[in-house]
């Protein structure tokens, strides 16, 4: 019986890596890889389900000079990098710009419990952002701060009932300064980054706190 077992495992793991499809790609296209990035990245299981290190990237040609250190041929300009597990991106994400100028420009932390999830946000702006789903996404509280500014913007969704359409609110430096449906989340805090946009909750926070 253990050894009929044994047989079955194997045969499933053999089916498994068979049924798993990777891409090799070209390693002197890139700078800052992790060492342990493997010669085989993009790997999608036998259930269509992306796995293991991923690289998000378009190889470009050029018949000038490209970067100084980088003659005219083939180039990637910027890429995206991380871990998938089942589909879902898990740890360190970052994205990196090549050049003369270039190095990390955005990084990104998912981080997942039971019944949470947990994505931090770091980029060039030196803007820090998180989010933290409950299992559901019915719940969502977010936090956006600018270290040098020191202006915060939070964002908490309570989808749990229907009766409210705007669901969301939007507070800037603790004073409500918006809502909107649950649905306006992304976009909402996408554009919560933007420094001009702060201006803008800002001068609302002021106009707000003298009625």
């Amino acid at each position: 019986m253990i050894r009929f077992l044994v047989i079955i495992v194997l045969l499933f793991s053999t089916h498994f890596c068979l049924a798993q499809k990777c891409e090799t790609f070209n390693r002197e296209l890139f700078r800052m890889l992790p060492k342990d990035v493997p010669n085989e990245i993009n790997c999608v299981d036998s259930l269509g389900r992306k796995q293991g290190w991923w690289i998000y990237y378009n190889v470009l040609f050029s018949e000038e000079v490209v970067f100084e250190e980088k003659p005219k041929g083939y180039y990637v300009k910027e890429y995206l990098i991380g871990k998938y597990i089942s589909d879902r991106k898990t740890g360190e994400w970052n994205t990196v710009t090549q050049g003369h100028m270039g190095g990390l420009y955005k990084k990104e932390n998912y981080f997942f419990t039971s019944d949470t999830a947990i994505y931090d946000l770091w980029h060039w702006r030196i803007v820090e952002a998180k989010i933290s789903y409950n299992k559901d996404s019915t719940l969502i509280k977010s936090t956006i701060i600018n270290p040098i500014e020191k202006d915060t913007v939070f964002i908490n969704c309570d989808s749990r009932t229907k009766k409210l359409i705007n669901n969301c609110n939007l507070y800037y430096q603790n004073k409500l300064i918006s809502t909107f449906p649950d649905f306006k989340f992304d976009y909402e805090f996408y554009w919560a980054q933007d420094y001009l946009v702060r201006e803008k909750y800002k001068r609302i926070a002021l106009e707000n706190s003298s009625k």
